[in-house]
């Protein structure tokens, strides 16, 4: 779009105006382009916005600088930067959240022990930006522990933390139904139990039959809509699987039926 603009690199020896513009924009896409636009174009001084950028809240933005800021300074690692700045950082320093999202982009299992203490932390950005790092830096035999610590943060009181961790425990396929339908039952937010009725959703064949029967029990009106038209794709592809539910399965559902 800026060679569009008539914005390339033989405009004039600094960086244009528009540029300088675009790096500060609200929208992600636009700090992208400019971003790039600068580290193609004026490589030579494109290394404070690329410092800069490394604490970008966008992915993509982080993205584009770790790589460039590894080109501009051959001696330099993202990951080291990460774990320098989460060290000296202070406890509500804005770029918190991205530290941590950074971290887990280019770091180790190793930085667990950086990311674990910021799961307690009374921002909920923070928390969902640790939740997602140690999803993404635990390695995959220890993944039960982090459902584990995924599902109990279902209780958490603050919506956005418990948002992060339905879509976390949802990509990793629900892994324990009977808690998180406890849980579901348990909450006292309805906006809490529809979360909750989403990670059921990839449960198994009649778990998730129970995680339906249970959300129609509970009431409200957006929870039960969603377990109504998740009850009409079951009925739908009940069949796909010949699973038998176990004799507790079984037992459970039949005293659902009768509430």
């Amino acid at each position: 779009r800026l060679t569009e603009w008539g914005i390339d690199a033989a405009t004039n020896e600094g960086i244009p105006d528009v540029v300088t513009v675009m790096l500060g924009d609200p929208f992600p896409r636009n700090r992208c382009e400019g971003l790039l636009w600068l580290c193609l174009h004026r490589p030579e001084q494109a290394e404070d916005a690329v410092m800069d950028a490394l604490t970008d809240p966008y992915a993509t933005v982080r993205a584009i600088a770790q790589e460039w800021a590894e080109k501009l300074k051959p001696d330099f690692s993202a990951a080291d930067y990460y774990r320098e700045k989460l060290t000296a950082c202070a406890p509500h320093d804005a770029s918190l959240p991205a530290l941590l999202y950074g971290i887990s982009e280019v770091g180790n299992t190793a930085d667990l022990e950086r990311v674990t203490p910021y799961l307690t932390h009374d921002r909920t950005t923070v928390v969902s930006a640790a939740m997602t790092a140690l999803l993404r830096l635990t390695p995959h035999e220890d993944m039960g522990s982090v459902a584990d610590t995924l599902t109990e943060a279902l209780l958490d009181p603050r919506a956005g933390v418990v948002k992060t961790a339905a879509l976390l425990l949802y990509k990793l396929g629900c892994p324990d139904g009977v808690r998180v339908t406890e849980i579901m039952g348990e909450a006292t937010s309805e906006l809490t139990r529809v979360r909750c009725l989403s990670v059921l959703s990839r449960a198994g064949k009649w778990r998730r039959l129970i995680a339906i029967l249970t959300a129609l029990t509970l009431g409200g009106d957006h929870l039960t809509r969603k377990a109504n038209a998740m009850l009409e794709r079951w009925i739908l592809t009940c069949n796909y699987s010949f699973a038998k539910p176990t004799a507790v399965e079984a037992a459970e559902i039949g005293r659902l039926i009768k509430l």
